[in-house]
C-alpha cells in the first residue's frame, strides 16, 4: 500500500463511482417508474461495462478480469445494476 498508488486508485474509483450515479440518475429521471428504474439501472452497468472493458485502454481498466472468471465478472456488473435499482427502488417509498 502506497499513498501514491492508493490514493490514485481511491480518486480514480471515486470518479468512476460518481460519474456511473450520475449517468444512472439522469437515466431514471425526476419521477421513475420501475421499469425505468429497472431499465436505467441496467443500461448503466452494459455502459459501465463497454466503457470499462472496450474503451479506455487497457491500462487503466479496473482489473478485474486478472483476478476473475469471464463470468464473475459479468456479476460485477449484474451487482452493479442491482444496488442502483435497489437504492432508487427505496427511495420511492419514502
Amino acid at each position: 500500500m502506497s499513498v501514491r498508488y492508493t490514493g490514485t486508485g481511491a480518486g480514480i474509483h471515486l470518479g468512476s463511482a460518481v460519474f456511473w450515479g450520475v449517468l444512472f440518475e439522469a437515466l431514471c429521471g425526476r419521477r421513475p417508474t420501475r421499469t425505468a428504474v429497472i431499465g436505467a439501472a441496467a443500461t448503466t452497468a452494459v455502459v459501465a461495462y463497454i466503457i470499462d472493458y472496450h474503451v479506455v485502454p487497457k491500462r487503466v481498466t479496473p482489473g478485474y478480469d486478472v483476478h476473475m472468471s469471464k463470468g464473475s465478472l459479468g456479476w460485477t456488473y449484474v451487482a452493479l445494476a442491482i444496488g442502483f435499482a435497489a437504492v432508487a427502488m427505496g427511495r420511492r417509498h419514502r
